[in-house]
């Protein structure tokens, strides 16, 4: 199927609004950081709040990066449609599990919700990440760097509306978790724009090119070898 027949627009505004989507959940999460800190891990053990508060955001990074690398190889099976389905559906579960953290647990253990909840936003991130940037790749050949520009451009978006929306909702006297249930809008939104949609296959696909092979030839170029040192 040539990238004719593909509807290049709407993957495209799908693709823009589940990147803008994520930012939008992590400037969320990052504005109600200290009400979850002061709400439930200051019971817990206020010597060790800080730290445990830094541990449950650290973890959206550490779900991000599994889901990345596990789900971009394996892209073409699950498919891209699936792949940000998948992300809507792990950034509402969870945001709905912080907001719901108090009924859900009580005492020490509402660190582990909280734990979940951050985890399921990571693994949408990586969800989101490992199909936007192949689907763009893949129906913009010829203008693969602008077009990626655009997308990424949705990210500070997100990340402006989020920060902003968290204020506002702090001036309202509105609580963290109304600020959590934010995100929820934009998720369905793009969740069922994504209904129905055919997505291409990924440009490593239509060349023939394995996974094997490209992890050869990043291994092949000294420039990323030396940065692997410096990161080591």
């Amino acid at each position: 199927m040539s990238n004719e027949e593909y509807d290049r627009r709407k993957i495209f505004l799908i693709c823009s609004m589940a990147l803008f989507t994520i930012a939008v959940s992590i400037a969320l999460g990052t504005a109600v950081s200290l009400d979850l800190k002061d709400m439930f891990l200051d019971p817990i053990d206020i010597k060790t709040s800080a730290t445990m508060l830094g541990e449950i955001m650290g973890i959206l990074f550490l779900g991000f990066a599994i889901t990345l690398f596990i789900a971009s190889p394996f892209m073409d099976t699950i498919g891209m449609g699936r792949a940000l389905a998948m992300a809507a559906i792990l950034v509402i579960a969870g945001n709905i599990v912080l907001v719901f953290a108090e009924s859900i647990a009580s005492g020490s253990d509402i660190y582990w919700v909280l734990w979940a909840g951050m985890l399921l936003k990571g693994m949408a991130w990586g969800f989101v990440e490992s199909a936007i940037n192949p689907a763009t790749a893949s129906l913009y050949p010829d203008d693969k760097t602008h077009r990626l520009n655009v997308l990424h451009a949705w990210w500070p978006a997100g990340l402006i509306v989020g920060g902003l929306s968290g204020v506002a909702i702090y001036e309202l006297g509105l609580n963290w978790q109304v600020a959590l249930c934010v995100v929820f809008i934009p998720a369905i939104a793009f969740g069922l724009l994504n209904i129905g949609v055919k997505f291409p296959k990924t440009e490593s696909s239509e060349l023939d090119v394995s996974f094997g092979d490209m992890i050869g030839e990043i291994f092949k170029r000294p420039s990323f070898l030396y940065g692997l040192a410096l990161c080591s």
